[in-house]
């Protein structure tokens, strides 16, 4: 499962924020974070707990946030 990652590809809560502001702020990740279980985020692999520490793993979290979007059908 982690053949595909690199270290770079690890990102701290912080780090994920200004990196990519238009995703949101570190307040809406932390939330997004708080309800992993919940709204998939855990079970996409998008994030890693080590210890108190959460890394964000960018290309699956970028995944979850396409699954989340919806599409538009044309008529």
């Amino acid at each position: 499962m982690t053949d595909d990652i690199r270290s770079s590809d690890l990102l701290t809560v912080m780090e994920h924020a200004r990196r990519y502001p238009n995703l949101g702020s570190v307040a809406s990740l932390r939330w997004q974070i708080f309800w992993a279980e919940q709204n998939g985020l855990e079970e996409a692999g998008a994030i890693v707990r080590r210890g108190r520490r959460v890394f964000v793993v960018v290309p699956r979290y970028l995944d979850w946030i396409l699954k989340q979007g919806h599409t538009r059908q044309a008529a």
